[in-house]
């Protein structure tokens, strides 16, 4: 894959050894395997907070640019 999506403090338990809140390395790539990874909030904590959504898109337009859509 070009990029890998974590969506939510959840996702991120499945990265071995990593230590980082969500809200430390929200919107950074970060290598997982060999690829490129990101993460974000869960849709569910945008229901939650609205005011998350700008963060989640401009983290979701670095995926696009970086796998070329």
């Amino acid at each position: 894959p070009a990029a890998v999506i974590f969506l939510g403090e959840e996702a991120l338990k499945v990265i071995p050894g990593n230590h980082q809140e969500l809200d430390q390395i929200q919107g950074r790539f970060f290598d997982y395997s060999g690829v490129k990874a990101m993460a974000t909030y869960h849709p569910q904590d945008l229901l939650l907070r609205p005011d998350l959504k700008r963060p989640v898109w401009e983290a979701m337009q670095k995926v696009m640019e970086k796998a070329g859509l």
